[in-house]
């Protein structure tokens, strides 16, 4: 999985074979698309904006230190990781093809934000 050091919001993605990464990418050794859409979610890119440093024309650091923080959902009940899993798979298919991938993405993080067990009013912040 890699990502852009600079962003205006999340943009992390599964690479697969014969791939070229420039720097700065950072990357995590693995192609759980569960994580992937994680950290894809509102609620991951709001917890690092609050680590995280703006700089100028609103781009995000997505610095390791900062991505390394955000806690992964526990006791996730099978179905909704697969649900997840499959989400984030077909956003990023979608993303490649230049489709849509809103849908997916607001699914996503509505299951994201379920998983941590936030409240409405704390979901109202992400």
């Amino acid at each position: 999985m890699v990502w852009g050091n600079l962003c205006l919001r999340a943009q992390y993605a599964i690479v697969k074979d014969d791939a070229i990464i420039s720097a700065p990418s950072p990357f995590i050794a693995t192609d759980d698309w569960f994580i992937l859409g994680v950290l894809n979610s509102s609620t991951a890119d709001w917890y690092v904006h609050q680590l995280g440093v703006t700089r100028s024309g609103g781009y995000m650091e997505y610095k390791p230190i900062f991505v390394e923080q955000i806690p992964m959902p526990k006791n996730v009940d099978d179905s909704v990781r697969e649900r997840i899993s499959r989400l984030a798979e077909t956003a990023q298919k979608n993303r490649l093809r230049g489709l849509s991938s809103e849908d997916e993405e607001h699914e996503i993080d509505d299951l994201v934000i379920d998983c941590y067990g936030l409240s409405s009013e704390e979901a109202r912040l992400v």
